[in-house]
Formats: C-alpha cells, sequence, structure tokens
C-alpha cells in the first residue's frame, strides 16, 4: 500500500510539474491529485524538492544505466569505436525513454533551462556522473586529438539539439516557413546521430584555428 501510495505521488507530480511548471505545482495540489495526504509526501520524500528529485531518478536512472552499459561496451570493444556507435548509444535511449514518458520529457525541457543549482540537485542519484566518466573514456578513443573541453562543449551543443527535437520548439515547420515537416523518431535520430558526428569530427579543425580572445 505504501508503495502504491509512492508511485501515485510520483505520477501525479510528473505530470502537474510538466503541466504547470515546479514552482506553480503546490504539495497539497499533487497530493490531491494523487488522493494522498500531504504528511504523505514527508514520509515518502522529505519534501517538494525531495519529490522532484525522486521524479527525475526514477526516469534517468535507468536512461543512464542503459546509456553507459552500451558506452561500456564501445569502451571495451578492441576496435576504435565509431562516432556514430557512440552517439546511438547516448541518443537513442532518451530517444526511447522520452517517447513513452512524455510528460517527463516536456518537464526534463523545461528543467534544461532551470538554475544550474536547481539542476545540479535535481540530478542526483541518477547516475549521471557515471555517464560523463564513460562518455570521457569513450570519446577520446575516437577522437583522440580532440580536448576534452572542446569535445564537451560539442556533446552540450548535440544535447541542446535533442531536446529541441523532442519538444518541437522551435517547431520545424515554422522555422522552414511550412516547407519541412516533423520527421519520425527513427529517421529524426538518424539525422541527429549524423548532425553530431559531423561536429564533433570537425572539432581538430577548429581547434587550429587561432580565434580572437581564446583564452586556452
Amino acid at each position: 500500500m505504501a508503495q502504491d501510495t509512492r508511485e501515485q505521488l510520483l505520477d501525479a507530480a510528473e505530470r502537474l510539474f510538466s503541466e504547470r511548471g515546479v514552482r506553480a505545482s503546490s504539495v497539497r495540489d499533487i497530493t490531491r491529485s494523487a488522493g494522498a495526504n500531504t504528511a504523505a509526501v514527508n514520509y515518502h520524500f522529505g519534501s517538494k524538492l525531495g519529490l522532484l528529485q525522486a521524479v527525475c531518478a526514477r526516469r534517468l536512472k535507468p536512461l543512464n544505466a542503459e546509456r553507459i552499459a552500451g558506452l561500456v561496451l564501445l569502451a571495451e570493444a578492441p576496435e576504435t569505436p565509431r562516432l556514430e556507435c557512440i552517439l546511438r548509444a547516448f541518443l537513442q535511449p532518451a530517444f526511447t525513454m522520452f517517447r513513452e514518458h512524455p510528460e517527463f520529457m516536456r518537464l526534463f525541457a523545461a528543467l534544461h533551462v532551470a538554475p544550474d543549482n536547481m539542476r545540479s540537485l535535481v540530478y542526483r542519484n541518477t547516475d549521471s556522473e557515471q555517464l560523463v566518466r564513460m562518455l570521457r573514456k569513450t570519446l577520446p578513443r575516437a577522437l583522440p586529438e580532440a580536448s576534452a573541453q572542446e569535445l564537451f562543449w560539442r556533446v552540450h551543443f548535440i544535447v541542446g539539439a535533442m531536446s529541441i527535437a523532442f519538444t518541437g520548439s522551435p517547431d520545424i515547420g515554422l522555422l522552414s516557413a511550412g516547407e519541412v515537416a516533423r520527421d519520425s523518431d527513427p529517421v529524426m535520430l538518424e539525422r541527429l546521430i549524423d548532425f553530431g558526428a559531423a561536429g564533433l569530427s570537425a572539432i581538430p579543425a577548429f581547434e587550429a584555428l587561432a580565434l580572437p580572445g581564446d583564452s586556452r
């Protein structure tokens, strides 16, 4: 029974956080939607922040576990991994998870523009640090001449492109004045992998440039 209440609170919080935003969703609103009392939030999560952390961990921890497993296989393979394979291990599980849980996808997109300290708190206990370690281990095998700094800038841009692809904002139809329609998920994933691989592989040429004001 207690486990049922916990899951009902997580479902209600995920739905309300995605629809109204975290700040506008009160504990009372969440417990009312879940058919629980306010004390249940304190009992299971300690606070509204704890509830938000649990909402994120429920989706992101298994997502990152799948990503890490794929990257481990590539890192331990005797042959040099292709960039496309690394990106597929990183991106494909996210496409699957976000399509299965669209409400969390909207919440995740909103959290991307939250203050840094909020994101660092929210993403605790999601194995994100282990995921970063595996990217640090895998990407240099494919691009040994690129610096870690530039690799992670490129990954940062790819994650941003992924968020745009999921949320549809800005809308591709509006951006193209109606000339281009949204692709299916499999096609969009392949486009994003091609885009990301091209961006990552362009790093050595970028680093060879002497940019004004570059402090490296």
